[in-house]
Formats: structure tokens, C-alpha cells, sequence
């Protein structure tokens, strides 16, 4: 469903671009000597426009619904009066700019396996944060207050480390979700995953990038339709786009594709719509990713420069233009972004401060030689890989430099040298504050603009050749030009095709490592279908051990539940920063403070299949990285603090570690245990509620203690000093040891324990 939703989507996005588009350049809103691509850029800009601003109001699924009706009529009406050869270029033009996409989202497919996994993510968490704006977006608005989001899913606020939604927000991303959602408006199963497949967007930038070149360099759409399709897509899959998906930086991969079509607008020839379209283009970047304003601001700075710079006429009138220019793009970037301009302010000051000079983020380029640079845009960064770039791309992706430097400086300054400048700058920034965190940044924003820059080069020296085989008559001089024309074009189209086909299969390889930590099979989004509003949910989350296993899985699980009403309540977890993922500050320790249990969520890890802790002749409903089990005639009983992660038959402590237990009536907890080399007159010192309350020795293999109705945490304490693996000369396991728990459950009839 949400390959066909995406389809679907993107199709009527092409058909609605390039109809619409042909029908303003007819009406002559577009000067007659420009292309249609002008046109196209209007209408998919403002539509995008649209859709985030008036989401900021009300919720997604009312636009998407009334523009899925507007298109079917105004484009079923403006097929029925097309005819003839504008018929055939109108659907040539759809076929393509809809082909880019399809193409897009066979990549993403194939890379995330969409048909098989709900959801299959890289090294980051960034999925957590946008599929809940997403879902949030479709039904309410953007702009809403924290208290209204506490309200709804009881999962408290961005400033405290929780969902990343409202105005309250210091990072906005809401544009992110709006379109994250009209690509899987369609489906009536959302996923993780599904997330990627908006990634098919970015084709649609790539295509107006290189429509907008290729007009620039008097190349025909038309004419030369394959050459121009085949360097689309060679732009549309840079590592940038490859990086920020499988970074899970949805929103850093719309900002880069909006800083990409701005790059390409510095090709362009003065034109009176182009501040207008500029000025769109910067507030729409500003809603996806608030702090891509000050890149694609720089661009938009440079296309006027170059506009004033390459214009014959008097200085005034120059000046005159350049200011009546600057302001318009001001004026409709303030327009367009309204709100949202403030909010990317707030971001720049944040993310300005968050990791500066940092070891906690994966960085390559910072430690490389300085000239490695010259090549990083291109060559990428793979995050989480065990080769996060190669040494080898870089040489290809410099070389790629010197063949564009040497064929296109001459006629093409302008965007060479804003591609050169904006990059350098954020090179200076990173290596004089060794700003690790911002290394992948820059390389995600800018990186696609430089497969854009090697598409326009291969259309330059593609289209230099063509000049040559119609203005020289000397064959052998004409077979000599065109040698060199053809050696250019191909050397780009191999080494770049290399450096993508090399990223590609590195990214496999690394989503395959990291699957069993983050990926979600279909069927567990479900598990809040047994559940009622209102009701109260324990987490038990002993079987996820596996690196940040705790984190991803814990964390939706909150997420499916509160999103159905219910609330999910965890024991003290401060020890652990991974477990309750982004949620963490709102789950810990809650148990406490529930009234009652009414369900028990068991968590079924990658290498742990089942939890220590056993619920016998209890109702339990199978999903397949959860069980759920009623309790509410019973109680539970969940691991707290002074536990190191299990493994599949048991789990090791600390010298003191916590269990907490919820029951509906007196119940009696049974705990299988043993010991890392107890002393021979060792013993278990027990606490319930921090009043000592017995006493084992440690031969007991068996601990049953009597507890009353309602919450207790109970502690158990060591009366010897523990000591590790390695200390003991057993093995080189550091962890100091004391109990090893095989399993816990809580009896409802009463034993006489002593």
C-alpha cells in the first residue's frame, strides 16, 4: 500500500505541475521567450507552499482531500482541450518528470525493503521524531501549542525531550511532515518506512534543477529528452539523497533538494518571475528544515549578483534592480515562511551549540587531509559504516572537479563560484571550531547541488560537442573536438555513477547490520487495537538488549499506545539512557503513580526472544516484536535500576538492583536466582519500599516474598563485595557481578514462605 500510495501521489503531483504549468505559460503569466520550466517551478513551489502553510491551521488530510478532487477536474478539463503535438510534449513532460520519481522510489525499495519491514532504519532515530509529526500533521495543525499535544497524547512536549511537534518547538520540521504525509495520504497503513518513499520528492527538484540548466545552455527538453532524463537521474541519486534517508535526516533531505533547485537558478538568465520564485523557494526550505534558509539564501544572494554582474546595461539601472530584486525575495520569503522564519532563527542558535567540538558524532573529512575537502561533497559520508567515506572516491570526486573547472569556469562563473564559496565557508567553520555534529550537515545540504553542478557539466560538454559538429568543417579537427567533448561527458558519467553504485551497496550492507536494532516488522502498529482509551500500559523491555535496541522498539511501542488514548507507564530506568527512547523523560518512573495495570507490553528482542519474567495462564495477544498480556486481575512485576543487560537465559546485576511490582491484590513474587562466586555465609539483604523486609542466604535458589496489594519497589542488596569476571580470572568480562536472575513472575495465591 504504501508503494501504490506513493506512486499514486507522485503521479498526480506530475500531472498537476505540468498541466497547470503549460496552461500559465499559455495564458502568458510566463514571458513567451522563457521554456515552460519557469511555470513548472511556480506551480510545484506554490503548491508545496500551500500544503505546509495551510497545515499550520488545520490538519493535512482536509487539504489532501480537496487538492486530490481539484486535480482530477481542472487536469481531466485541461486534457480534454489540449490536441495535437501540445498534447504529446504535455504527456512527454509528465512521463518524465513522474519517470525521475518512479525511479526514486525503486531505489528506495529495493534499499529499505518496503514490502517486507514496517520499518527498517539507519544508525540514527530520526524516524521516531518524523513519523510522529507525520501522523500528527494529517490530523491537526502544525502550529499547535505544547498543552494541546499533552492533551491529545499525553506524551508531554519537545522541551522536554519529547515530540517534536508544535510552536513550542526550538527545531521546526513541519513542512517535513506535510509531506511526509501526502505521500502516504493513499495508504491507509502508515509506516516507518513509508517515510523514505517521500523521498521520491527529491526527484521532482532534480528535474526542475536540470530543466532549468538545460534551458540556461539552449539544450531543447524536447529534442534531446533521453540525454536530459538520464542526467536527471544521475543527479537525483547523490549521496546526499542516499545519505540523509538512510541517516533517517528527512527533513535535511528536502532542504537539500530546495538548496539544489536554488543553485541551478544562478544559471538562469535575469528573468522578472526569478525573485519571485527565489523568494519562494527560501521560505519553502525554511519549513522543512528551518536552518536551510541560510543556505539557500546564500544561493538566491549569488543568483542576483550574477544577474547584475552579467546584465549590459547602465550601473543605476543595475543597482535599481538588484535592490527592487533583493526586496521582492525578502518580501515573499517572509510571505511565504510567515512563522516559520522565527522558528529558523531559534534553530540556528540551537544547533550552533549542540555537539560543538564534540567526539559523540561520527566525523571522517575533519581528520583527513585538508584537500580531502575538494571531494567530500561529492564522495559523501556514510554514518554508522565501518568506512564512513574511501579514499578512493575522494580522488574521483576531485578529479570530477578539475574536468568541470577546466570545461565550464569560462561561461559558468557565477555558479561556480557560489558552489565554491558557500562550500568553503562551511569547510572554515568546521575546521576552525572542529565542529564534528556539523560535518554530515553540510555535506547532506550541499552535497546535492554538486551532483546537480556535474549533471549541468555533462549537458555543457554534451551540448559544446553539438556546436562543434555544426560550426567546424574540417573532419579531423571536428573528430579531435568531439573526442574531448566525449571523453568529458564520459569520465563524468562513470566516475559519478561509481561513487552512487558504491554508496548504494555500502548503504545496503549497513541497513542489513543495523536491522536487528531498528527495524519493525508489519503487525505491531496494531497492538493498540486490543487496547481501550484510558487504559494503563506496563512496558516490560528485559529481552531488548541489543546495542539501541531499548531505544527504537520502547519507543514506539509508547508512541502506538498513547496515540490510541491509553498511557504507558515504566519503572525507574535513570540508569539506563537508552530505554523509553525520546520518551524517556515522560515514562520514568511511572509505575508508581498508575492506579492499576490493565496490560502487560513484553518486548521481544533481536538476541533475547522472551523476557525473565513470566506471566502463566494469562491472556496473551502475539505481534511480532511484542506480546501483550492481560493483567487486570493480576499485576506485574518489571526491572528497575542496577541491571545490566540480559541475555537469552538470564540476566546479571549490580550489587544492588530494583524490582517493581503493581498488583491488584496480595501476591507473593517468585525469583529463580544464583550468584557470581557468593561467599559461603553470604546473604540477600531484601528492602520493600525501603523497610527491610527479610533475609536469604544464598543457597536458596528460589526467592518468595509477600507482598500487598498496589505498587512496591523492591531492592535487593549484596552483604559481600562483588567482584568482576576479569578480577576473579574467569574471563575478560569487567562488570562486577552479584545475582543472576533466570526468571521472575508473581503469584496471586498466597505461599507460606517461611
Amino acid at each position: 500500500m504504501i508503494v501504490l500510495s506513493a506512486v499514486v501521489s507522485s503521479l498526480l503531483m506530475s500531472l498537476w505541475v505540468v498541466y497547470v504549468g503549460r496552461w500559465l505559460t499559455g495564458k502568458a503569466t510566463v514571458d513567451a521567450e522563457s521554456s515552460c520550466t519557469l511555470s513548472y517551478m511556480l506551480v510545484f513551489i506554490g503548491t508545496l507552499l500551500i500544503m505546509v502553510n495551510i497545515n499550520q491551521v488545520v490538519g493535512s488530510n482536509i487539504i489532501f482531500i480537496v487538492f486530490t478532487i481539484a486535480i482530477l477536474f481542472i487536469i481531466t478539463k485541461l486534457i480534454l482541450t489540449k490536441k495535437g503535438k501540445d498534447q504529446i510534449d504535455t504527456i512527454h513532460d509528465v512521463l518524465s518528470l513522474w519517470g525521475v520519481q518512479l525511479f526514486l522510489l525503486t531505489v528506495v525499495l529495493v534499499l529499505f525493503r518496503l514490502d517486507k519491514f514496517w520499518l527498517v532504519e539507519g544508525p540514527n532515530h530520526d524516524s521516531l521524531i518524523y513519523y510522529e509529526g507525520m501522523k500528527w500533521s494529517l490530523l491537526y495543525p502544525l502550529q499547535a501549542s505544547g498543552q494541546m499535544v499533552e492533551a491529545l497524547w499525553g506524551l508531554s512536549t519537545c522541551d522536554k525531550g519529547s515530540v517534536f511537534i508544535g510552536r513550542d518547538c526550538l527545531l521546526y520540521r513541519g513542512g517535513t511532515y506535510t509531506l511526509a504525509g501526502w505521500g502516504q495520504f493513499f495508504s491507509l497503513d502508515k509506516t516507518g518506512s513509508g517515510l523514505w518513499a517521500a523521498g521520491v520528492t527529491a526527484g521532482a527538484f532534480a528535474w526542475l534543477s536540470i530543466r532549468v540548466i538545460s534551458d540556461a545552455m539552449l539544450i531543447s527538453p524536447l529534442k534531446y529528452k533521453k540525454q536530459i532524463f538520464f542526467v536527471t537521474m544521475l543527479a537525483s541519486v547523490s549521496t546526499s539523497w542516499l545519505g540523509t534517508l538512510v541517516n533517517s535526516n528527512l527533513a535535511t533531505m528536502f532542504a537539500s533538494s530546495c538548496v539544489a533547485l536554488m543553485f541551478s537558478l544562478i544559471f538562469m538568465p535575469r528573468h522578472k518571475y526569478k525573485p519571485l520564485v527565489m523568494g519562494m523557494l527560501i521560505g519553502l526550505s525554511g519549513h522543512f528544515y528551518g536552518e536551510a534558509i541560510w543556505y539557500t539564501g546564500f544561493f538566491a544572494l549569488f543568483a542576483l549578483l550574477s544577474d547584475f554582474f552579467n546584465k549590459q546595461e547602465n550601473f543605476s539601472r543595475k543597482i535599481r534592480y538588484f535592490l527592487c530584486s533583493s526586496t521582492v525575495v525578502f518580501i515573499v520569503f517572509l510571505i511565504t515562511s510567515n512563522y516559520v522564519a522565527y522558528q529558523s532563527l531559534k534553530g540556528l542558535l540551537l544547533l550552533s551549540d549542540i555537539a560543538h567540538g564534540g567526539s559523540a558524532w561520527s566525523s571522517w573529512y575533519i581528520h583527513a587531509p585538508e584537500w580531502y575537502w575538494l571531494g567530500s561533497f561529492v564522495a559523501g559520508d556514510l554514518l554508522g559504516h565501518e568506512n564512513i567515506s574511501k579514499s578512493s572516491l575522494v580522488y574521483l570526486s576531485v578529479a570530477m572537479l578539475f574536468i568541470l573547472l577546466l570545461g565550464m569556469y569560462a561561461k559558468w562563473k557565477g555558479p561556480i563560484i557560489a558552489l565554491l564559496g558557500l562550500s568553503g565557508l562551511l569547510v572554515f567553520i568546521i575546521e576552525i571550531t572542529a565542529y564534528q555534529y556539523g560535518e554530515h550537515k553540510i555535506l547532506q545540504l550541499v552535497g546535492s547541488s554538486w551532483y546537480v553542478f556535474i549533471s549541468a557539466g555533462i549537458l555543457w560538454f554534451f551540448s559544446g560537442m553539438k556546436k562543434c559538429v555544426g560550426s567546424r568543417d574540417n573532419l579531423l579537427t571536428l573528430m579531435l573536438v568531439n573526442y574531448r567533448y566525449i571523453l568529458a561527458c564520459a569520465a563524468l558519467i562513470v566516475m559519478t555513477s561509481y561513487i552512487s553504485i558504491d554508496y548504494f551497496f555500502r548503504s545496503g550492507e549497513l541497513l542489513k547490520s543495523m536491522a536487528n536494532q531498528h527495524d519493525m516488522n508489519y503487525g505491531n502498529e496494531n497492538m493498540a487495537s486490543q487496547i481501550s482509551a484510558g487504559d494503563i500500559v506496563a512496558l516490560d523491555d528485559t529481552a531488548l538488549v541489543l546495542g539501541v535496541e531499548p531505544f527504537h522498539k520502547s519507543h514506539y511501542a509508547a508512541f502506538f499506545i498513547h496515540e490510541k488514548g491509553a498511557r504507558m507507564v515504566m519503572p525507574d530506568i535513570s540508569d539506563d539512557v537508552l530505554r523509553g527512547g525520546y520518551f524517556r523523560n515522560v515514562l520514568n518512573d511511572t509505575l508508581k503513580s498508575a492506579s492499576g495495570i490493565d496490560y502487560l507490553l513484553q518486548a521481544k528482542g533481536a538476541i533475547v526472544e522472551s523476557s525473565i519474567i513470566k506471566y502463566k495462564h494469562h491472556q496473551v495477544v502475539n505481534y511480532p516484536n511484542y506480546d501483550l498480556i492481560n493483567v487486570k486481575n493480576t499485576g506485574v512485576v518489571t526491572i528497575g535500576n542496577g541491571w545490566y543487560r540480559c541475555e537469552p537465559s538470564h540476566c546479571w546485576t549490580e550489587s544492588v538492583f530494583n524490582v517493581e511490582t503493581h498488583s491488584k491484590t496480595t501476591s507473593v513474587i517468585s525469583i529463580e536466582i544464583g550468584y557470581f562466586r557468593p561467599p559461603s555465609n553470604g546473604y540477600v539483604n531484601i528492602y520493600v519500599d525501603g523497610v527491610m523486609a527479610d533475609k536469604f542466604a544464598t543457597d536458596k535458589a528460589l526467592i518468595e516474598l509477600k507482598i500487598q496489594k498496589g505498587y512496591h519497589k523492591i531492592r535487593l542488596e549484596s552483604s559481600w563485595d562483588i567482584a568482576s569476571p576479569q578480577e576473579a580470572g574467569d574471563s575478560n568480562d569487567t562488570r562486577k557481578l552479584f545475582a543472576m536472575i533466570r526468571s521472575m513472575h508473581l503469584n496471586t495465591t498466597l505461599i507460606n514462605t517461611h
